[in-house]
């Protein structure tokens, strides 16, 4: 159910926002912060900058792990791999095949040596 705002608690927000978080504000009132937030936007109050407060700061650099910084990169196919070009006598399209494949990439079939083109 939408909160009624009185005047007093309206101009407690206008005097505040800037100072305090919305989750700070949402405390205060009851509400959730994306109330706050809705309640802000109606008011047409705009912060210069997202207000951080001091104690939701510490809760969020205590709950995240310093994560490392090192960028994996993704394997590329070798590209010195005897490729043979194989007709599938099952779906008949031509691709090519390495010798460990052993099945159609398209239906699955059985490929066979005498295949090769």
């Amino acid at each position: 159910m939408a909160k009624n705002w009185t005047e007093k608690e309206e101009q407690y927000l206008k005097d505040n926002f800037e100072k305090k978080s919305n989750a700070e504000l949402a405390e205060k009132f009851d509400v959730t912060a994306k109330s706050i937030e809705s309640k802000l936007g109606r008011l047409k109050l705009r912060r210069a900058k997202p207000a951080k407060s001091t104690e939701a700061a510490k809760e969020v650099k205590a709950e995240k792990p310093a994560a490392p910084k090192t960028k994996v990169k993704k394997q590329r196919p070798t590209r010195n791999v005897i490729h043979d070009n194989i007709r599938c006598r099952y779906c008949l399209i031509v691709d090519g095949y390495t010798e460990e494949e052993k099945t159609c990439r398209h239906c699955g079939t059985k490929l066979f040596k005498g295949d090769v083109l």
